[in-house]
């Protein structure tokens, strides 16, 4: 009887989150690029990219969380 197990890509969700910083790095960059032309829609696009970098690094945190607790609750079985 073998154990199956699924890792957890922790690497693959540090790497969304770097790709996301990135792109709201850019967008930070060319909005102050165009001085006082920035418009409503470019402040819009601002927003959305920084919403979707919380919520990957809420994931990111949320996934290294459990894993934690789950090994402190095979930890605490295992005494």
């Amino acid at each position: 009887m073998g154990l199956s197990h699924e890792s957890i890509a922790t690497d693959e969700l540090a790497k969304l989150v770097d790709e996301q910083t990135k792109k709201v790095q850019d967008k930070i960059r060319t909005l102050k690029e165009k001085g006082e032309e920035i418009s409503i829609a470019d402040m819009f696009e601002l927003q959305m990219a920084m919403n979707r970098l919380a919520q990957l690094s809420e994931a990111s945190t949320q996934v290294v969380g459990a894993s934690h607790g789950a090994l402190i609750a095979m930890a605490r079985n295992i005494k």
